[in-house]
């Protein structure tokens, strides 16, 4: 009786050691899934994010001719997709990061010393006060891909901004300038917006700018005024873009260009 007792023990023992050994076995399969399952992701995350910089770094990539602007989000795939700086500041080296904008191009990028941006290549100078920050191209920035301009600049509070970026017309399929206002023409039509004025004319090293200025309302305690100009420089659309909090202060950075 005795001996059949200890079998039966033994028997017991004997199953709950396979127990424990099959949800071993079964944990360590499912950690061994997870791990490969983590690997594959992370490669084709990579192989994906490759690609994807791939595709926006090729100037000879076609694409739509939806223009953003600089402070907007609609459509900046286009915005993305097009990008591709020339030259390297006023002396005209070639960046070879990302290559010519136009393969025939005699681009080349402004300068900011100070608070004073100024471009031989459209002759437009932009002198802010002392308080102002400004910003230029700078080669190889990330920046620049999220968002490729000429100038950044902004004061000191952050109640204005100014962009002025350059657009291919053969990269954008642009007919005319003002083909590049016609985004902001529709903002301006969105929601609680308004159209300022449609037929905004000036003149700023020596060239003829076109341009609207409209209210953008963001909820009932904040909204602001935007300023977009835009003319034909050299094959390109140069774009200036303005935004304030107020209307005068919109007309007092206006007239800090010339």
């Amino acid at each position: 009786m005795r001996l059949d007792l200890n079998d039966q023990l033994q028997k017991g023992q004997a199953l709950v050691n396979d127990d424990g050994r099959k949800k071993k076995r079964l944990l360590l399969g499912l950690a061994i899934t997870y791990a490969v399952s983590l690997l594959l992701l992370i490669i084709f995350s990579v192989a994906f994010f490759v690609k994807t910089m791939d595709r926006f770094l090729d100037p000879n990539t076609s694409h739509g001719n939806n223009n953003t602007g600089s402070y907007t989000t609609s459509s900046e795939d286009d915005e993305l997709a097009n990008i591709a700086w020339g030259t390297k500041g006023e002396s005209g080296d070639r960046n070879s990061s990302f290559g010519n904008y136009e393969e025939d191009s005699n681009f080349v990028y402004g300068t900011v010393s100070g608070t004073t941006y100024y471009s031989t290549f459209s002759g437009v100078r932009f002198s802010a006060p002392s308080d102002w920050n400004l910003s230029g191209y700078t080669e190889g920035s990330f920046s620049n891909i999220l968002s490729p301009t000429d100038l950044k600049a902004s004061s000191q509070d952050m109640s204005s901004n100014v962009a002025i970026s350059y657009k291919s017309f053969k990269k954008f399929n642009y007919s005319k300038a003002t083909d590049g206002l016609k985004n902001y023409i529709a903002q301006a039509s969105e929601g609680q917006n308004s159209m300022i004025n449609d037929s905004v004319s000036v003149t700023l090293g020596g060239n003829k700018f076109t341009g609207i200025i409209y209210k953008k309302i963001m909820d009932v305690n904040y909204s602001y005024y935007i300023e977009v100009l835009v003319a034909e420089v050299n094959g390109y659309v140069l774009e200036i873009y303005v935004e304030s909090n107020t209307a005068d202060e919109l007309a007092s950075v206006m007239a800090m260009f010339s």
